[in-house]
């Protein structure tokens, strides 16, 4: 039993780190060129410890039907800006605010 109660209070400091992570971040969502860019860019923040989920590209900023990755970041964003990024919003009230833009 102890180890149940172990693995859940680990489980719930983990979920609340992250919540905290997230509240202190922005929430960004990316658009690549390639579907392998949009599976790659999500790898590669996670394995930097940010919170990243690979989305449809919502409806009002592409009509394309392609995969985006939706993530929260606090920081630089130049220094995610990979050449996979074909444009980079900013989420706010569910508003998409344009941050950077490349022609292919």
């Amino acid at each position: 039993m102890s180890s149940r109660f172990n693995i859940y209070n680990a489980l719930k400091d983990f979920a609340r780190r992250r919540l905290l992570k997230m509240e202190s971040s922005e929430l960004y969502f990316a658009i690549f060129f390639t579907t392998s860019g949009a599976i790659r860019f999500n790898r590669f923040l996670r394995n930097n410890n940010i919170v990243a989920e690979v989305k449809p590209v919502p409806r009002n900023i592409s009509t394309s039907c392609a995969v985006g990755v939706e993530f929260y970041y606090k920081g630089d964003l130049s220094m995610l800006l990979i050449q996979d990024i074909k444009q980079l919003y900013n989420i706010k009230s569910n508003q998409y605010i344009l941050k950077y833009a490349k022609s292919h």
